[in-house]
C-alpha cells in the first residue's frame, strides 16, 4: 500500500474517531511547500501536521521509513507499526487504543 492509500485510510479513521483520538501527521524530510501540496492533495488537511525537518521526531519514535504509524496511549505507552495498515486494521488498532 502506498502513502497515498495509507493517507486515505488515516483520513477515513480520523473522521470516525477524531473526537476521541488526536491524529498528527509527521511527514518525512522534504521541502515544506512540497509537503503542504501533498497534504492538500491527499485528503489529510483536517489532520494537524508537524514538520520534522531534522528527522528528530522520527528518530525519537524509531521510525525509519514511510508509511509508519505510531500509537501513543493516554498513559504514554508507545506502539509503532512500520508498513501499511488498511482502514480496517487501522480502525481496529484505534479502537483498542481508545479501550485502554
Amino acid at each position: 500500500m502506498s502513502c497515498v492509500q495509507e493517507s486515505s485510510a488515516v483520513a477515513f479513521v480520523e473522521r470516525t474517531w477524531g473526537d476521541e483520538v488526536q491524529f498528527v501527521g509527521i511527514p518525512g524530510i522534504d521541502d515544506p511547500d512540497t509537503i503542504r501540496e501533498w497534504i492538500e492533495s491527499n485528503s489529510v488537511v483536517s489532520i494537524p501536521h508537524v514538520l520534522d525537518l531534522t528527522g528528530s521526531i522520527w528518530s525519537n519514535y524509531g521510525v525509519i521509513s514511510q508509511p509508519s504509524i505510531v500509537f501513543i496511549s493516554e498513559s504514554g505507552a508507545v506502539e509503532r507499526h512500520v508498513g501499511s495498515l488498511g482502514p480496517l486494521e487501522l480502525e481496529s488498532k484505534v479502537e483498542a487504543l481508545v479501550a485502554l
